[in-house]
């Protein structure tokens, strides 16, 4: 009796130190499974973050590119207008030196005036001072004042 009592408690003591054995055993795979969970998790934040901070430096950098294409492109335009507003004055300045004394605008506004109020037979020539009198009040305050001082707009109207 005695030897079956002292075979239970070994037994019961070898089911003990096993139970406890695995409970060591599961607590320490659910702990591990714990931390590799927390640091995956933290590996992902980690890398969602760092991909955040890529894509808004990647803006950063793409919206500086951007506008400095932009700027090199209106600098570029600017170059080309002032280039051609240059050739665009340079051929003004020609024509108004080659242009002889009957091509003129004071000339043209002097003769219109002249047809108008001395020499206005026909409707045609009257039509035709008016346009170029016309012309010339649009384009010169001195034809304009000389018009109205010779009494061109009486004339007219």
């Amino acid at each position: 009796f005695f030897s079956a009592f002292k075979f239970y408690r070994q037994v019961l003591a070898s089911s003990v130190i096993l139970q406890r054995s695995f409970r060591l055993f599961a607590f320490r795979q659910a702990r591990s499974r714990a931390a590799v969970m927390v640091q995956t998790s933290w590996r992902c934040f980690a890398a969602r973050r760092l991909f955040r901070r890529g894509i808004r430096s990647a803006c950063v950098i793409q919206g500086f590119w951007r506008g400095c294409v932009s700027r090199m492109r209106l600098a570029s335009a600017c170059h080309s207008l002032a280039v051609r507003a240059r050739v665009i004055r340079q051929k003004i300045t020609e024509a108004q030196k080659a242009a002889l004394d009957h091509q003129k605008l004071g000339h043209r506004a002097q003769v219109a005036l002249d047809a108008l109020l001395i020499r206005s037979s026909s409707v045609s020539a009257t039509l035709q001072a008016v346009r170029s009198m016309e012309l010339a009040a649009k384009f010169s305050p001195d034809c304009a004042a000389s018009l109205a001082s010779l009494g061109g707009v009486a004339r007219i109207y």
